[in-house]
């Protein structure tokens, strides 16, 4: 082992096998996982010999041999392998002959090529063997092993058909769906395994994990809130294992691959609490704002009670609270402002007047200047007396007629009345009413006119 590990004899060719200890040790993993359960066996002797079982530990004791004339020199060892860990802290090995050996720190974990790597059994040199035919197989049932002492006690047959693995249920793509359903197309193949693989990146997510037809693959702790990798595009693996070992060899996307991208589900519970908390929060603002309202209403309330009560102590005198003394102040107040606003109009109004007749007598003034413009002003002025005397006469006449009409229509009703052709009190009252308006009516043209 060291000397393809690369040291060797000074002098001679180094054949070096690039990691040689972990090919060595999955090897060694890859023996121990096609190794046939030894079979009963029969010893014929008298007394029966107990299995010893050895238990290796991962690091060989540390005992050193220093070797002569080096103060502080390495060790060496007999039992070493050259390719496992010794102790911490050791990172030489001084071996004979060849002269000082790196320790190799640690080892990889073969485990992943491990799972790709399948065994073929078969039963070993026997002889005297028992055969029979059953089912289209052939049977080969006990013997006698190299030792004649010995006899075996187990039945072999050859399966040489593979299984194959389907997905009859499977999440669609972008949705949150996780449950797998597996089942095989042969018979009594009721173990898989399934690989989960990160599409984009390349990297194995899982190793081989075991399931059976019942059970399937659940994959929601894919979500990232679970501590998974989250959302993404994925590649399931899955194969199915026969009673005999045997497990599928070939991965197709229709059978036993498949594809798809995988979308968390939404949170649910923090929506809930958000809404919740949402919920209360507004509540809690609604009453707030209600009892704010409400205070600044009492507020206002308390105002108005401290400012009637200061009122009436201004209304009071001597210590009584009189309150017509009050109102009737307050009254004769506002008559003496409204007698002032009367007033200041009135000012206004006698002053427009004054100023009106300040500018005709200036108007009339400056046309006395001219002879002409004077005798054109006395002609105008007597053109129109005269056309408004007429139209005062004729006016006057159109009146009388129509009172004159209106007195004879008075007359021909109280005829009426008096002769009885209209009865009534709602009637009669109507009338009345009419006549003491026309009358009142006549009067005031009268007076106008007189």
């Amino acid at each position: 082992v060291l000397k393809l590990r690369g040291f060797d004899f000074p002098g001679t060719e180094r054949a070096i096998i690039p990691n040689l200890c972990y090919v060595r040790k999955l090897s060694i993993a890859f023996l121990e996982k096609c190794k046939v359960p030894s079979s009963p066996k029969l010893v014929v002797t008298k007394e029966r010999v107990p299995e010893r079982i050895i238990h290796h530990s991962p690091y060989i004791e540390n005992k050193c041999i220093v070797k002569v004339g080096r103060l502080g020199g390495d060790c060496n060892f007999d039992n070493w392998d050259g390719c496992s860990p010794i102790g911490r802290g050791i990172t030489l090995v001084d071996v004979e002959g060849l002269g000082d050996v790196a320790v190799p720190g640690m080892h990889e974990n073969p485990q992943r090529d491990l799972e790709e790597m399948h065994c073929k059994q078969t039963p070993g040199g026997r002889y005297m063997a028992g055969g029979v035919f059953v089912d289209n197989k052939v049977m080969i049932l006990g013997g006698k092993g190299k030792d004649p002492k010995t006899l075996h006690q187990d039945v072999w047959s050859r399966d040489d058909a593979f299984p194959s693995a389907m997905i009859p249920q499977r999440p669609r793509s972008k949705t949150p769906d996780y449950k797998f359903a597996f089942r095989s197309n042969k018979a009594g193949a009721n173990l898989f395994q399934y690989k989960l693989l990160d599409a984009r990146d390349r990297v194995h997510i899982t190793t081989w994990l075991n399931t059976t037809v019942e059970e399937g693959a659940d994959v929601s702790w894919l979500d990232h809130k679970k501590g998974g990798p989250g959302r993404g595009w994925y590649i399931i693996y899955v194969r199915a294992i026969d009673p005999s070992g045997t497990m599928d060899f070939r991965f197709s996307s229709e059978t036993n691959m498949y594809l798809w991208y995988y979308v968390p589900p939404l949170p649910w519970r923090l929506i809930t609490i958000c809404m919740l908390l949402f919920m209360s929060a507004s509540l809690v603002g609604y009453f707030e704002h209600r009892r704010r309202k409400r205070k600044a209403a009492l507020e206002r309330y308390a105002l108005r009670r401290i400012r009637r009560k200061f009122k009436m102590n201004d209304m009071s005198e001597g210590g009584k609270k009189d309150w017509r003394d009050y109102y009737l102040k307050r009254e004769h107040k506002e008559k003496e402002k409204r007698a002032k606003r009367r007033k200041s109009r009135h000012n206004l109004s006698h002053e427009n007047r004054k100023a009106k007749e300040d500018d005709r007598s200036k108007r009339t003034n400056r046309s006395k200047e001219s002879g002409k413009e004077q005798d054109r002003a006395k002609r105008k002025t007597k053109y129109m007396s005269d056309d408004h005397s007429k139209a005062k006469d004729r006016e006057r006449q159109r009146r009388k007629r129509r009172h004159t009409s209106a007195t004879m229509r008075e007359k021909e009703k109280n005829r009426k009345s008096k002769s009885g052709e209209h009865k009534g009190k709602v009637g009669n009252r109507s009338e009345e009413r009419r006549r003491r308006k026309k009358k009142r009516r006549d009067t005031r043209w009268e007076k106008k006119h007189k």
